[in-house]
Order: C-alpha cells, then structure tokens, then sequence
C-alpha cells in the first residue's frame, strides 16, 4: 500500500497514535478519587523494578503542577519518586509485556486528570508518559527533512489504512493548495475560505468542513489600564459585528459565538446571558459612560502569521472599534514574540485563539482563574469559587450548571469577547476515505485508502 502524504500547516512537537494508556476515572466517597488506567491493546509496559514472576511495581507521584490546568504555561516537571510527593500518588503494576495497570489515589479529587494522562506524552515525551503511569505504545516514528512520519503498527487499525503516514509542515496557504491540487498531497488541512471554489473546481478532489474545537475572542487584560474599566469593555463587546466578519472574511464557513463554548462542545448552553449583539450607538454611549466623552486610544494585537486571516480580521476590528470612539492601533507582530509576550500577560488587548476546546474547562480556568496564568489578568472571587467547584464535581448536570453560572459572570464582566468558530476545511483526494474530527488530529487508523 503506498504512503500518505499530508501537511500541518502547524505541527506539534509530538503527534502521537490514539490510546497510548486509557483511564478511567472511579469516584470514591469523600473528597479524594481514584483513576484506573490500562494500556492500550497491545502496546507494551512502561517502566518498572521487575519481580521474579516477570511481573512488577514501581512507585511514582503526580507533581502539583500536573494536577490541573493551571500549570499548563509551565515546563514539564522533573519526576518526584515516592508516594507521597505530591497531592495525587499511586503505583504502576506490571504483568508482563501486554498488561499493565496504574493507579492514582487523588486528594481532593480532580476529574480533569484524566486528561493529563493524555497531554503528558504530548508535553513531556515518553518519559512523562511514564511518570504518569501511562503506557508506551504505537507505531515507529522517524523525522523526515521534510516533517515527520509514522508508520502503522500490524497489530492495530483496518484493512485499507495506510502503511505510514507523512506529515509535511506547509505554512503558507497558496504552497500548500498547490501541492494538494497537483497530487503531492492527498490530505491538506486549514484551506482558506477564499481558496476553497479553486479546490473545489479541482476534479478528484473533495472539500470537506467541520466544526472546530478552537475557540477565537478578544482578550481585555484588566491588569492595564483603560481595560480596568468595565464598561469600556462592555463597548468593545457591542462595537464588533461579528456576523458581518463571518459572512466576509470567512465567507460564512464560520459561526458566531456568544459565549466561551458553542454547540457541540460541553457545557454550551444557548441561555448565556448577557449575549452582546451589533449594536454601534450603545458601543458609543458606553465609551462615554466609561468616563472617556472624547474617546480613548489603545493597542490592538492581532498576528499576521498564525490565524485564519487574522490579519484582515484584526483590521476589521479596529475600524469597526475607532467608529465608536475607541481610536485603535493595530500590531501584528509575529505569533514567535507575540505567544510568549501574551504567556508572561504583557499584551493589554489582542486577539486569540484557544484550540481543543471540547471541554472549555481547561481554557477557562487558563483565562479566568484568578493567579492560574497572567494571560488576561482577570480577578472575579466568585468566577474562581464556581471553577473551583467544578473541577471536583463528577455529576455532570451539576457540572454543567456551575460552568454556566461562570459564564454568565464573566459574559457580563467581559474581559473577553467570544467572537467565532471558524470551520476546520480539509481538501483530499477522492481516493482517500477519511471523515475529519473537530480536533483537528488526523489518526491513521481513521483513514482508507481507496
């Protein structure tokens, strides 16, 4: 069967096979919990003392900063042995190379560490794989001039699933198109809305797009002044319309938000209040209520390099911003020295983007955790006690109610403006059978080859 070539206009430093470690996430009485994990089918045991009847234990410890999503702006912690380092300990049992098991006794519970048994091979490697008590497994792996390739492992997948797979880095959308619409590719990711009649019109070729798990807003930080003021904020948040940028700049293959979540992704609720539509003449009588009769001038931060037409978007947004009194300058610096100025919670105003957002509660916590990350620099007591409540809660009617009552406080404070979804298109070969996922990852075992 012959390879499969594709292109990441972005690519991880590690894009590995679906189920290295499955867990499972047991509630127990009190406050603390338990999560089982089990290898994948056949993938082979992590580290460990081995014992004489070849099976074995090793102790590890969950790092606190492991334990939740606020250490995600943090480096990969060096491994604590013992069980007792950390708030979450456990054991990994051994039982030969096909069965594995390790479990995590956490104190209070956390149900999203679940979860981090999956970002840990993705953040640290193989050896963060391992101090979490996941198991090491998929298929060979080698890094190409070109980007990176993984070839399929015999005891997995389906009959018509590729051999090995090629992941080729094209940034730019016009190299990438053409290598798609001359055969060099069979699978392209993040076609530009106003490239898709070309590829289209390509015969064998077929477009597809699918609601994205990536989230993009506006971020107000607080921290800086005049952001400080809420009604300014509240402004902002009127100023924009949204549905005009959609039916324009992404040619209607985007859906407007009206909350930190839309439909299809957990907790979304259409009861959001308050829900901030068009509306230029209460934009400008806030600006005035705000305390600025003449207008304001500020900074505006878009990239030029990493979004979808970020920067016609960040452009739009300015005038549309200036047209009610907040007089705006834009930047688009690039996402290299803008990403990491935004992570130290330097940027006052910018647009951005927030992937994986299937369950927002990482993202949120991120962004509206008071002292999580200094990303938006947002402080609201209430909004940190209803985070706090359900990253414990494991019922998940009362889950969602809590995520909802934090929305709403931080829809009616806005230090964001939740602007859009805009559909993940893929091109690909009629040749290829693959239906694309939300996330965005592409998984060989989801692909035929024709």
């Amino acid at each position: 069967m012959p390879d499969l070539w594709l292109p990441r206009r972005l690519q991880h430093e590690d894009r590995r096979v679906r189920g290295d470690a499955r867990g499972e996430l047991v509630r127990r009485q009190g406050r603390s919990a338990r999560l089982d994990l089990q290898p994948a089918q056949g993938a082979e045991a992590s580290q460990g003392r081995q014992g004489a009847d070849g099976g074995g234990r090793g102790p590890f410890a969950l790092p606190r900063q492991e334990r939740s999503a606020r250490g995600a702006d943090q480096q990969c912690p060096p491994h604590r042995q013992g069980g007792g380092g950390g708030p979450a300990h456990g054991a990994l049992h051994h039982q030969g190379a096909d069965r594995a098991a390790a479990r995590l006794h956490l104190r209070p519970a956390d149900r999203h560490v679940e979860g981090f048994v999956r970002q840990a091979r993705k953040r640290c490697g193989p050896q963060g794989a391992a101090r979490l008590g996941a198991v090491h497994g998929g298929g060979h792996r080698h890094r190409p001039a070109h980007g990176a390739a993984q070839e399929r492992r015999r005891v997995r997948g389906k009959e018509g699933n590729p051999d090995r797979l090629i992941f080729r880095r094209i940034k730019e959308d016009e190299a990438r198109i053409t290598a798609l619409l001359n055969g060099e590719l069979q699978i392209a990711q993040f076609i530009p809305p106003h490239m898709v009649s070309r590829v289209e019109a390509r015969k064998g070729i077929r477009v597809v797009g699918v609601p994205p798990a990536q989230i993009m807003f506006l971020a107000m930080n607080p921290s800086f002044k005049p952001w400080d003021n809420r009604k300014l904020r509240q402004a902002v948040s009127y100023a924009v319309d949204r549905e005009l940028i959609v039916k324009t700049l992404f040619q209607g293959r985007a859906s407007v938000l009206h909350g930190p979540v839309g439909p299809g992704q957990y907790a979304y609720s259409p009861d959001v209040t308050p829900k901030y539509n068009f509306d230029p003449e209460k934009a400008k009588a806030l600006v005035k209520e705000a305390g600025f009769p003449d207008g304001v001038d500020v900074d505006f931060y878009a990239t030029g390099d990493r979004y979808i037409n970020d920067r016609q978007v960040g452009t739009a947004i300015a005038q549309m911003l200036t047209a009610v009194g907040i007089r705006t300058r834009l930047h688009t610096p690039e996402w290299s020295i803008h990403w990491p100025a935004v992570r130290k919670g330097k940027v006052p105003f910018y647009y951005q983007g927030r992937s994986s957002v299937i369950d927002p509660s990482a993202a949120v916590h991120q962004y509206f955790h008071s002292g999580v990350t200094p990303r938006i620099g947002y402080r609201n007591e209430k909004v940190d006690a209803l985070l706090i409540a359900e990253s414990k809660e494991f019922d998940p009617p009362k889950r969602r109610k809590l995520l909802l009552e934090a929305f709403n406080l931080i829809q009616e404070d806005a230090p964001a403006l939740f602007l859009w979804r805009v559909d993940m298109v893929y091109g690909m070969s009629e040749k290829i059978g693959f239906e694309p996922r939300s996330d965005e990852r592409v998984f060989g075992v989801d692909i035929v080859v024709k």
